[in-house]
């Protein structure tokens, strides 16, 4: 191997914090989002069970189970990774259900219930479902439109038939709970009934506050503001019907329902099929339960949902900031466990997936990479370790190629711009192709992306306005079974034409679009385009690395989405140097 290419390779890698412009430091103390809590978690749970630990719940008169044991374990390594106490309940207990932890078990003495248990290791408070934010999508929301739109249907009559004022005097809760009266008639309306209002509560209060709504996400709020009224224990059954439901299922079949969502759901890698009620109304138990979490808890909460096939909650396609990587960690878990800790098939599947799924695969893998990493710089466990080894492969690749191409550039005589330039086309010719076949896919018709300009609008006073992520002036043409439709000024322009101005041809063409505008916007999780052209001209002697750095950020028109990469580039450029001249005293081929 040429020197300079190793040195340049060894230079930009050597800290993995100079592959990213992502603050990535501060995600280890919960700063922004607590994914890597998501992943130390999985990692814990991983190394528990391998052990042979048991995670289920039990109805047993005993004043601790072996559970317990690993739900400390899950809370401490969430607190560790950065997660506030009550995120690190709410992420354990979620976790440990996707692991295969039940719930909720026995009827009120002595039952035990895995949000409770989570939140009472973790030592937090539980809050109303009326206080619980959403997570952030532009803006947010929190639990109370669901809370009250229940309790107005309650005094409005519409959640059951039985009218306590009709109740005789003497007929105590016995008789309602776990009787005729309650679980054939008033727990199972209500249970059905609350659940739908309070999701159609959410979802239309989504819209009002200027959010595509979240029809999954919505029903879990739903159903947890649901079973804070009705009886979370009860079996219930239809009059005559010796079909037996719990209220907790009833409350997410009318989440469901109300939000229309397919009645099944099936997990990516593993192929696991959940109904989606129960998934729901179990979630939404674990909700109401877990204690206190916050908006950056819930952001985790949403991205480690992103696991299925269907379109309600999928595995993402485009690459998002890296304290958005959770679903992975999640798939891996999943993996181990489904198929009894075999780690090489983990990751041949995992790699494959993200190969099928992802519209830039290749920087993707760098991305993922880098945040496996940073999470066994927290916690080292076999999820993380899965994934560097899964994605390892593709990103030593894919920093050679730059390498090479860096040196061979320089070599020929090239600048700085030019060579960056290469790169940045070579990654956005990725992204057209990518997007181009997701969308035929999904479409079902031949679909071809261009990617026009992709630049700062100027539109915004101050530093703002330089970076092109934060005022975007974007233009794609999309061809469509052959016919072309160009959308000038995707962001400022035809997003309003179809949003506001009624344009139905533009809202069903603005969708496709944003996919490669997405992706392109949210590049700055990899920046080897900025920092390896930046380290071979330093280590080739052609510039010095901080005005190396400062060229190659200035050229990067799709990776320099927004600063810091400068910082960045120069470090992994003076690096790189260092590892040359170390390189130059060896007596060893240069090929």
């Amino acid at each position: 191997m040429n020197k300079n290419v190793l040195a340049v390779m060894s230079g930009v890698s050597s800290d993995i914090d100079l592959l990213s412009n992502d603050r990535l430091e501060a995600l280890t103390s919960g700063h922004g989002m607590v994914n890597l809590a998501v992943w130390s978690i999985a990692n814990v749970i991983v190394e528990e069970m391998a052990r042979g630990a048991d995670i289920t719940l039990q109805f047993s008169n005993t004043r601790s189970l072996p559970v317990d044991d690993v739900i400390r374990k899950c809370i401490s390594a969430g607190i560790d990774a950065g997660a506030e106490a009550g995120n690190a309940s709410l992420l354990s207990a979620v976790l440990l259900y996707l692991a295969g932890s039940p719930s909720q078990v026995g009827v009120p003495a002595g039952n035990r219930k895995l949000g409770a248990l989570c939140r009472m290791a973790a030592g937090v408070a539980r809050c109303g479902v009326a206080t619980i934010p959403t997570a952030k999508s532009g803006n947010k929301l929190s639990g109370f439109p669901a809370v009250q739109a229940i309790y107005e249907a309650a005094a409005a009559g519409r959640l059951t038939e039985v009218d306590g004022r009709k109740i005789p005097a003497g007929v105590t809760p016995l008789f309602i709970g776990h009787a005729t009266l309650g679980e054939e008639h008033a727990i199972r309306e209500i249970a059905l009934n609350a659940g739908a209002v309070g999701t159609k509560a959410m979802i239309d209060s989504q819209a009002g506050f200027a959010i595509r709504p979240e029809p999954l996400y919505m029903a879990i709020f739903g159903a947890a503001a649901a079973l804070e009224i009705v009886h979370p224990d009860a079996w219930t059954q239809e009059p005559g019907s010796g079909v037996i439901d719990k209220s907790a299922y009833l409350v997410g079949k009318g989440a469901v329902e109300a939000a229309g969502l397919p009645p099944k759901l099936h997990m990516e890698l593993t192929g696991q099929t959940y109904d989606t009620a129960t998934l729901v109304g179990d979630l939404g138990l674990i909700l109401k339960d877990a204690g206190t979490p916050t908006v950056v808890g819930m952001l985790s909460l949403r991205d480690s949902l992103g696991l299925f096939k269907e379109g309600v909650s999928p595995f993402r396609a485009t690459t998002p900031p890296l304290g958005h990587l959770c679903g992975e960690a999640v798939l891996a878990m999943k993996g181990m466990l489904a198929w009894d800790f075999d780690m090489q098939k983990v990751v041949l599947a995992l790699a494959a997936l993200i190969d099928e799924k992802r519209i830039d695969s290749e920087m993707a893998h760098i991305a993922l990479n880098t945040l496996a990493r940073k999470a066994e710089q927290v916690r080292r466990g076999p999820v993380s370790k899965l994934i560097v080894k899964a994605t390892d492969p593709v990103r030593t690749r894919v920093l050679y190629e730059a390498a090479c191409t860096s040196h061979e550039l320089f070599s020929q005589g090239r600048s700085i711009e030019e060579v960056v330039m290469v790169l940045e086309r070579r990654r956005l010719a990725a992204v057209e192709r990518g997007s181009s076949a997701r969308l035929s896919k999904a479409m079902g018709k031949e679909v071809r992306v261009e990617v026009g300009k992709v630049a700062p609008r100027g539109h915004k006073v101050g530093p703002r306005g330089k970076w092109w992520v934060f005022d975007m002036d974007v233009d794609i043409t999309l061809t469509i079974d052959g016919e072309r439709k160009e959308l000038k000024g995707l962001a400022h322009e035809c997003i309003l034409r179809a949003t506001l101005g009624g344009d139905s041809e533009m809202a069903s063409l603005v969708g496709p679009a944003c996919l490669p505008a997405s992706e392109l916007a949210l590049s700055a999780h990899t920046i080897i385009n900025v920092t390896v052209p930046a380290a071979m001209a330093a280590v080739m002697g052609l510039e010095p690395a901080a005005e190396a750095a400062r060229r190659a950020e200035a050229a990067a028109f799709i990776t320099a989405a927004f600063p810091g990469a400068r910082v960045r580039a120069q470090e992994a450029a003076e690096r790189a140097q260092s590892i040359a001249q170390a390189l130059n005293q060896s007596e060893g081929d240069t090929v």
